[in-house]
């Protein structure tokens, strides 16, 4: 049996497995996935560990994207700009990095062929770092705006993407700040874990906003299906379309089944289960 996991710190409420094994059940797939939980401070020895061990491939998820790259032993070319994994593919006992978050945030963009101009981005973390990438090599805005609560790090993603920006302006602006440029953003995205399951009274915007005619709402958090953000955006301007975080959860997976297997993952109806649930 081929043995596949997800790496990361707290993990009980994570749908990948479900989503994986039910996929490799679907194939008849003698595989198994489960959730590998590492404390920060047993980071290093546990992945020693685990390299030592036959496993087929990996998820990577919060907080160790970053860290777990000192680890490769190779990494794909749009990984190492983003310089975060996701996906760990096991190739003759070499560990293969690679970052499906990229094409997963654009697979539900890409169904509602939209011209966007102007992009704000809540939050400076991993996330937030495939999502600019995604941003700059596919969709090319003209302006995409790095809010959050800690400029200094927002600064630094500005200061990461330089390079490839060509004729897209980025800037930084704090978090409590933004309600103005939403008004004129065809695109807000939420890659903060701010509303997530328990805590789904909060939202990552903290005051009333207008936003302009069809402007998308994304929220990269799946659980709630419909968070805080979300809801309040549905109010805030006329046409207003709003994607959770759970098309995005299903195309990285799919990407990532299908480096590991080399089979087509069954998305249709993995989707339908994932919503009936």
């Amino acid at each position: 049996m081929q043995k596949y996991g997800l790496i990361g710190r707290t993990l009980k409420h994570s749908l990948s497995p479900e989503i994986h094994n039910s996929a490799f059940q679907k194939l008849n797939l003698n595989a198994r996935y489960h959730t590998i939980e590492i404390d920060p401070d047993d980071f290093d020895r546990m992945i020693v560990q685990l390299k030592k061990e036959d496993y087929s491939g990996f998820n990577i998820t919060i907080p160790y994207k970053s860290r777990i790259m000192a680890f490769l032993d190779r990494v794909d070319s749009d990984a190492q700009i983003v310089a975060a994994v996701n996906t760990i593919y096991v190739h003759q006992g070499e560990w293969h990095g690679f970052n499906t978050d990229i094409q997963g945030f654009l697979a539900p963009l890409s169904n509602l062929h939209l011209h966007i101009k102007n992009c704000i981005v809540l939050g400076s973390g991993g996330a937030a770092r495939a999502v600019i990438f995604a941003l700059i090599k596919y969709i090319k805005p003209e302006k995409i705006i790095i809010a959050c609560r800690n400029t200094a790090n927002g600064e630094k993603l500005q200061k990461q993407f330089l390079p490839y920006l060509k004729n897209i302006s980025c800037l930084v602006d704090h978090l409590a700040g933004i309600g103005k440029e939403i008004g004129t953003a065809d695109l807000i995205i939420n890659t903060t874990p701010v509303g997530m399951s328990p805590d789904i009274s909060d939202s990552p915007l903290k005051f009333g906003y207008r936003a302009q005619k069809g402007a998308v709402f994304y929220d990269l958090i799946y659980n709630p299906t419909q968070t805080k953000f979300l809801a309040e955006a549905k109010g805030a301007g006329e046409g207003i379309l709003t994607i959770n975080g759970m098309s995005m959860l299903l195309s990285q997976a799919a990407k990532s089944f299908e480096l590991w297997t080399g089979r087509k993952f069954p998305y249709d109806e993995i989707k339908s289960m994932m919503y009936d649930t």
